[in-house]
């Protein structure tokens, strides 16, 4: 297992937070030095590859859209690595999952309170979900099978990866 250390000073900003193989990803850098040269990862914890290299602007910062890569795991959260020169990954984006490619993710995890107006997931590798749409009779402490989509914001207000419900079902 590759050991990551990580400097959160400048974290990679992406958007949407989930969807399939080959789906477009906005990532943006602000506040990194000023014309410093950017190496960007993909992958999980345990093993992740380089897929693109830049430099950000001379105000430190960075945007571009890069495509999930082909060896991206359906249903597993993955991330973006950021490296500053040469060094080993530095920064750490937010949880990406990859989904199908209809964009449905299928999610095992233990319902719980989200500090927003929605209920949360906890799932795989400590990535939290939020949830939306219908929730049936389901509550805090259940564990759960849910399929959904994964959205671009929770309007419920959660932190988590938005994912709108289609169906919930015991695990």
């Amino acid at each position: 297992m590759i050991q990551v250390a990580l400097d959160q000073e400048v974290k990679p900003l992406i958007s949407p937070r989930g969807g399939p193989v080959d789906a477009e990803v906005t990532l943006t850098v602000i506040g990194a030095d000023p014309l410093m040269s950017l190496r960007i990862g993909f992958g999980s914890f345990g093993q992740y590859e380089l897929i693109a290299r830049d430099q950000a602007d001379t105000d430190g910062n960075f945007s571009t859209t890069i495509k999930v890569p082909y060896w991206a795991e359906r249903d597993r959260v993955h991330f973006f690595f950021l490296s500053f020169g040469n060094r080993r990954p530095r920064a750490l984006s937010d949880p990406f999952h990859v989904t199908a490619p209809d964009g449905t993710a299928r999610i095992v995890g233990i319902i719980r309170d989200d500090p927003g107006n929605c209920l949360a997931l906890d799932g795989p590798d400590d990535t939290v979900y939020s949830l939306e749409g219908p929730m049936g009779g389901w509550s805090p402490g259940m564990r759960v099978l849910v399929t959904g989509t994964i959205t671009r914001a929770p309007t419920c207000g959660g932190n988590g990866v938005p994912i709108t419900v289609q169906q919930i079902q015991p695990a």
